[in-house]
Order: C-alpha cells, then sequence, then structure tokens
C-alpha cells in the first residue's frame, strides 16, 4: 500500500472533521490567525498518533512538527498557509486539505540555497558565485567562524581614529544628559557597596552591576507609566531630557531567538524599552549586543562569538544599516560596529580605574535614535504583523508596499550585498533590495538599458536609500589599524603600515531597491517538458535580445531564470532575472576593458573556467 494512501485511509476511519470545524470557526472569528493555524496543527500532530505505521507515523509527523515550530517563532506569516484557509473555506475534503498540508510543510522545509560567502578563501574570484559554495559551513561553531572570518578578511579595522567622537558626541542631543549621570555615577558611590566593578566579576556579578546601574541612574528617564522609584533617582529628570528607549537583556543559557538558525547564549543584547518583558525573545527586536569575559585570552573568541550574534542579526534585519556591540574583558571595554562593509572599532579603553567609557556607552545605547542605531526604516509591521515596505524612488515619489513577511530570498552574510527579495502580497512584484558597491555598471543601470526587452525581467522603478559612507563620515582609517584574521584559528594580528590596501579602505557600499515584474517561480519547478524546454527557450531569447543591448549577462544559471504563468491560454513563459553580474560587451568608453570573471561555477563557460584555473581574476574579451 502507498505511504498516502495508507495515511488517508487512516484518516477516513478517523475523520479531522471537528479538528476542521473548529479550525474553520476560529479562522473567522479570531483575529490573531496565527495562533488559530499553530493551534490547527497541534491538533492534527495529537490526531495522528493513533496511525500504527511507525514510519509513516513519524514521517507524517515531522512534517507537523517542522511547520508547527515554524509558526510558533514566528518565522513564516498567514500569507504562506493560504491554500489551507482557502480549502478550509471552501470546504474541501479531509483528504484535499491533508494533501494542502503536506503540500505546505514540503514548500516550507525547502529553503532557497543561501547566497555563498563570496571571499577569496571559498573562490578564486571575488564576484564569482557557487551553489552550495561551502556545504554546510555553519553546521559548527568552528567552522561557521572559519567561514566569517574569510568573509570578513581585510575588512576590520581596531581603534580607527574619531570612532568616539563621532558615534557618540558629536551633535548627539542626548550628551548633556550623559554628563550628569556620569558626575553623578563618579560622585555618589557608583552603584552602591554591594555593586562594585572590578577586573574579577563573572557573568552573574556583571549582571547585578547592570541592574544596579539601570534602578539607580536611569529609572527615573523611563516613560511615565513604566516608572516605579526603588531608590531615590541619582540624577533629577528634566523637563527637556530625552527618554531611556531601551532595556538591558540576556539569556543564562543557550536558547531559540524566533527567527534564529541555531540558538544562542548571549551575555548582553537590548531590546526597545517599549517591549514586554518575555521569556522568548526575537533577533528582529535586537538593537545591541555584547560579549562579556574575565579572561584576556578570550578577546579573540569573544569577537568571533560578537560577529556569529552579528550575522543573525543582519538575517533577521536584511535591511539593518548597522549593528552597534561591545567585547568586555577584564579590565577593558571594545566598542564595535558591524555593517555590510565590515567592522571598526574603538580600540581597547581600560574601564578598572574609571568605568566613564563604559557608563557613557552604555548610556548612548539606551538613549541612541533608531538611525544612531543603524535600525531598518524600510520594513514595518502593524498590530496584525503584517509587513510592510516604505519606498522612495529617484523622483522622491514615496509608496508604501505590503509584502509576504517571509523573503523570498535573503543572505546569511554579513560583508556582502545582502540582496534580499520580497513579493508584494498581490504578487504582481518582486522588491529587490542589495548593498552594491556604488560602481557606475550596476543592476539599476542594466534593468533601464533592458526595458521593454522580451525574455527579461522588467524594473518598475528603483531607488537609493542609504550610504555606508553616510554613518562612517568622520571616521579615520588607516593602514595600520587593519585588523588580520588567520582562518582556522582564533589568532587575529595587528595589520602594518605597510599593508596594501586600497586608497579607499573599504567599499562604498549603498543600500538600493528595484520593484520588478513579473513574479515566477524558478525553472525547476516546471511539472512538464514542454513548460521547462519553453522556459529555456524564452529565456534564450532573452539573452539574445540583451546581447544586441550590448549586454552580457554574466551569470546565467538555473536560479536565474523563472516561469510565469500558465497565462489565460494555458502558457508559460520563462524570464531571465538578476543582473548583479551584467557588463558591456564593448565597454563604450574604453574598448578592450578586461572584464571581472563573474558566474555561477556550475554553469560557466570552460574559457572562463579555464582562467579561474590560473589565478586570474578578469579576461579579456
Amino acid at each position: 500500500m502507498e505511504p498516502l494512501t495508507e495515511l488517508f485511509d487512516y484518516f477516513n476511519l478517523n475523520p479531522i472533521d471537528p479538528i476542521v470545524d473548529r479550525f474553520r470557526n476560529n479562522i473567522e472569528n479570531n483575529s490573531d490567525q496565527m495562533i488559530v493555524i499553530s493551534t490547527f496543527l497541534h491538533e492534527l500532530t495529537i490526531h495522528n498518533r493513533g496511525i500504527e505505521n511507525n514510519t509513516l507515523k513519524k514521517a507524517f509527523q515531522s512534517y507537523l512538527n517542522a511547520t508547527y515550530t515554524k509558526t510558533v517563532n514566528e518565522e513564516v506569516s498567514v500569507y504562506d498557509f493560504r491554500d489551507l484557509i482557502a480549502s478550509i473555506k471552501k470546504p474541501a475534503s479531509g483528504r484535499e486539505i491533508l494533501t494542502t498540508v503536506i503540500n505546505i510543510a514540503k514548500e516550507l522545509g525547502n529553503e532557497l540555497d543561501p547566497i555563498a560567502l563570496m571571499r577569496p578563501e571559498h573562490s578564486t574570484v571575488t564576484r564569482l558565485r557557487k551553489t552550495g559554495e561551502v556545504p554546510e559551513y555553519d553546521k559548527t561553531t568552528a567552522s561557521l567562524t572559519d567561514a566569517l572570518k574569510s568573509e570578513t578578511s581585510g575588512e576590520i579595522y581596531r581603534d580607527v581614529a574619531e570612532f568616539w567622537e563621532v558615534n557618540f558626541i558629536t551633535n548627539k542631543p542626548w550628551c548633556g544628559l550623559v554628563n550628569r549621570i556620569w558626575a553623578s555615577y563618579r560622585d555618589n558611590g557608583q552603584c552602591g557597596s554591594d555593586n562594585v566593578f572590578s577586573s574579577n566579576m563573572d557573568e552573574d556579578a556583571w549582571r547585578r552591576w547592570l541592574h544596579a546601574f539601570r534602578d539607580r541612574f536611569l529609572n527615573q528617564l523611563m516613560k511615565e507609566e513604566d516608572f516605579t522609584e526603588v531608590h531615590p533617582p541619582a540624577v533629577k529628570r528634566r523637563r527637556n531630557d530625552p527618554l531611556v528607549r531601551g532595556k538591558f537583556c540576556h539569556t543564562t543559557i543557550p536558547s531559540p531567538f524566533k527567527g534564529s538558525k541555531t540558538n544562542r547564549k548571549l551575555d548582553f543584547f537590548m531590546e526597545s524599552s517599549e517591549i514586554p518583558d518575555c521569556v522568548t525573545h526575537k533577533w528582529r527586536d535586537v538593537r545591541v549586543v555584547g560579549e562579556v569575559t574575565s579572561s584576556e585570552e578570550q578577546i579573540g573568541a569573544k569577537f568571533n562569538q560578537l560577529m556569529r550574534y552579528a550575522r543573525e542579526i543582519f538575517y533577521s534585519q536584511p535591511l539593518r544599516r548597522f549593528v552597534h556591540g561591545f567585547c568586555l574583558h577584564k579590565e577593558h571595554i571594545e566598542f564595535w560596529i558591524i555593517d555590510r562593509a565590515g567592522a571598526y572599532s574603538s580600540g581597547e579603553i581600560e574601564v578598572l580605574k574609571t568605568q566613564e567609557m563604559l557608563v557613557r556607552g552604555l548610556l548612548a545605547y539606551m538613549l541612541m535614535s533608531d538611525e544612531e542605531l543603524g535600525l531598518d526604516p524600510v520594513i514595518s509591521y502593524d498590530d496584525a504583523n503584517r509587513c510592510f515596505v516604505t519606498l522612495t524612488n529617484d523622483n522622491s515619489e514615496t509608496e508604501k508596499l505590503e509584502v509576504i513577511p517571509r523573503p523570498v530570498a535573503r543572505p546569511e552574510t554579513i560583508v556582502s550585498r545582502g540582496s534580499t527579495c520580497f513579493k508584494t502580497k498581490d504578487e504582481k512584484y518582486l522588491i529587490k533590495f542589495s548593498w552594491g558597491t556604488g560602481a557606475k555598471d550596476n543592476e539599476i543601470k542594466f534593468l533601464n538599458r533592458a526595458k521593454n526587452v522580451t525574455g527579461v525581467i522588467q524594473m518598475v522603478s528603483s531607488g537609493k536609500l542609504y550610504k555606508v559612507a553616510t554613518h562612517r563620515k568622520g571616521v579615520k582609517f588607516s593602514k595600520d589599524k587593519l585588523w588580520i584574521f588567520i582562518a582556522k584559528d582564533q589568532v587575529h594580528a595587528r595589520g602594518k603600515q605597510e599593508t596594501i590596501l586600497n586608497d579607499e579602505f573599504y567599499v562604498k557600499r549603498r543600500l538600493t531597491y528595484v520593484k520588478l515584474t513579473p513574479v515566477g517561480r524558478l525553472i525547476h519547478s516546471a511539472v512538464t517538458v514542454r513548460e521547462f524546454v519553453s522556459g529555456i527557450r524564452d529565456a534564450i531569447i532573452g539573452l539574445r535580445n540583451l546581447h544586441d543591448k550590448n549586454i552580457i549577462h554574466g551569470d546565467i544559471s538555473s536560479g536565474n531564470i523563472i516561469l510565469t504563468g500558465p497565462d489565460k491560454e494555458g502558457k508559460t513563459k520563462g524570464i531571465l532575472i538578476d543582473l548583479d553580474m551584467s557588463s558591456l560587451h564593448k565597454n563604450e568608453n574604453e574598448k578592450n576593458l578586461p572584464r571581472t570573471i563573474t558566474g555561477t561555477t556550475m554553469y560557466m563557460a570552460l574559457e572562463l573556467m579555464k582562467a579561474i584555473s590560473f589565478k586570474k581574476l578578469s579576461l579579456k574579451l
């Protein structure tokens, strides 16, 4: 007997009608539809326990458990269950409903291949992309750390000049309040005799000091409805004082953060003060991260941990501009900023004799605006957890679009173009965000040139949203501040004055968006040979049409061909997408200019593969 047939036979003998009826009633009367969906899946799981075939039971159970977990962790949205809701309202048969549940589980479990770590350690060419480039690179902490080191190699600076002035002093409206609190801390017994800051503080002692600091110096600066006076305020609140916007948090054991790829134990992190206290946290809400150790020998390891946290933040907040963090170890603290171009720090600051910079830094984190924290102003959520993007195009026209919360694609990297794609709720458009290099020849330019070209995805609008150089302005980078990573080791070394670096010191990445149409599905979703062949044919026509426009696509692969339709006539069309790697066939200003080798390794031309084997970064046409 076929497994699915046996499964359906079981549910014919043990109908799920009562479960379906409850689901139908709740979905119509309950505003929180995700709770209704998770309850439905949970009840199905219990109902499934009566299946005698143990293998079949485990298989179906795994589908239900995986999908249920995603609903609880808010990794999916109501939109992902639209077919289930439609089948319930239809009403459909139990067999149809179960088939829909299985199909949804399969779809949600079929994650897109992550964008590979694009660094020379793993690729011969920086712009080379390779499907599944580093298999299971994040399976262990060690392999993930090595991958992140490779990715950020040559992009990290320590002890850069003007770091503190730019991020914690200049033009900061809360500086006066910070000065008053620091003076009170210094002159009035710090956090009290029971919470003296020392070099041998363990994590528990650090947390006690932190909470004592909050109670003594910050409670009076919370919103009126949140303010409960524990001790007489060490600094009296003035009429125009800014309010505390953040709160200190920590976890004591590795625990699942919603939106996390793995369980993490965070020594310190900050959330908005408006978020209610709870056991479960979301990476989407994390504002600042910190690592604490009493061992000087753990400096490198703690920084690696900080970078792993930053990766989680960028994964859950893909349009985050930058992340503040710090490493506190024994007698020193080091403040960091991590962005899509790398990371840079204040250098080690002594905190044992005087905690001035520690106190000022923590206060600043609590008072910073969303912009100063690097938070993303583009993506927003309403009370019903619906997701929206607010876009301003090159003509300064703004529109707000509802999108499906779960991105179609997003990177797992930090230092990269960070391409992230959302479908609009009506599935008419794809919104693609990228942290490009700011080069003159970019995807927007090529999409403009490919306007009305048959077989190629079309751009409706585009816009420039942010520059990495904006928050790095005023910080003075120099060659001797480069922090060199030695892969497969915890060792970090200081760069030397003679280190060869680009005069720009870092890639001037710029966040842009393009609004694209039509929305389709990948070529491998073709269900018939005819559909597949017609899709490939249309993509070839699109490629030819691009060549007529003097454009070389640069990354032809199965991941860059989509299918649309079927249309009213039942026809499916193939569309060529992703002009990120495109270039001009003949440079219109400089003839015979070497062209950077790009592409997805599995699909590259033999001539390019041969050039790569000789360690060539570019090739003359």
